[in-house]
């Protein structure tokens, strides 16, 4: 799939769950989103919130509630073909560092 018709495909609104999914096998880092915006869910009163998707005691994106990992998103390619790569250095604590640093491939 060329670059154009792959970016045609995330520009559809995808639900969290089914990015999680795609991000976990691309096989090409060049073609990871820089930006994962999570819209807010249509009825957020209609879950209960407080119940995530995971273990409390380990800090994981899977440990999402179930409103959220349902909702849907809209991903970014800022840097799509430029061979940008985040490196730790260039942020000033872990705190701003993106989500996509600490993924790992399955």
């Amino acid at each position: 799939m060329d670059n154009y018709s792959y970016w045609n495909y995330w520009k559809r609104l995808l639900k969290l769950h089914e990015v999680m999914a795609e991000i976990e096998n691309i096989d090409d880092d060049e073609l990871i989103p820089d930006t994962i915006a999570v819209l807010p869910p249509f009825n957020a009163n209609e879950y209960n919130t407080d119940e995530d998707s995971g273990d409390e005691n380990e800090v994981d994106i899977n440990n999402l509630p179930g409103s959220q990992l349902m909702t849907e998103v809209e991903v970014v390619f800022e840097n799509m073909g430029s061979n940008q790569t985040t490196v730790e250095s260039d942020f000033d604590s872990d705190d701003d560092l993106p989500l996509s640093t600490f993924l790992t491939k399955k």
